[in-house]
């Protein structure tokens, strides 16, 4: 399972754990979801074997 994980600084200084889950196609990259997401964070996509985070990697927007 692919997941695209943002962490966003929110007003009181500390960060917030967004995830969205992209099920389906290993290679149905969230590219749509990457484009509409307006939060300012770091982005990562997270790729999943059952429940355990295998790999993750940095996901940028242009």
């Amino acid at each position: 399972m692919l997941a695209l994980r943002v962490l966003e600084r929110v007003p009181d200084g500390s960060w917030r754990d967004l995830v969205e889950r992209c099920g389906g196609h290993p290679l149905h990259l969230p590219q749509v979801h990457l484009g509409d997401r307006s939060e300012k964070g770091l982005r990562y996509l997270v790729f999943h074997r059952g429940q355990d985070e295998v790999a993750c990697a940095p996901a940028f927007v242009s």
